[in-house]
């Protein structure tokens, strides 16, 4: 939702166009596409695939929530950011980024085998 991410750069056009539509941290930094997500997949029978998206979502918006910007959790409903103490692309940042990456790679494992 920020075109100048990395993600972002690379896809200019369609982030600019959801930057626009939602803002930056807003519905999509909210609880409400993972939960959609969720019960998308569930409906089609994926279920492994709806906990995967849905955990790496929510480890997303966890790390979200211990910025220093923090995210409005259950926007467009309640507009309250929960905000956190950890500066953008710190050290700290990046080892709790990876460990919540180590858990959901195990986790996505273990319902897959």
């Amino acid at each position: 939702d920020i075109s100048k991410s990395k993600i972002g750069k690379k896809s200019k056009p369609l982030s600019n166009l959801i930057g626009f539509i939602f803002g930056h941290r807003g519905l999509i930094h909210s609880i409400w596409p993972s939960l959609l997500l969720f019960f998308l997949f569930y409906k089609l029978k994926k279920e492994i695939f709806g906990f995967a998206i849905l955990f790496g979502y929510l480890s997303h918006l966890i790390l979200d929530m211990f910025n220093k910007t923090g995210i409005a959790l259950f926007y467009p409903i309640s507009k309250l950011r929960v905000n956190g103490f950890i500066k953008t692309k710190s050290l700290f940042e990046n080892i709790l980024f990876i460990i919540l990456l180590i858990l959901d790679i195990l986790y996505t494992i273990k319902y897959i085998l």
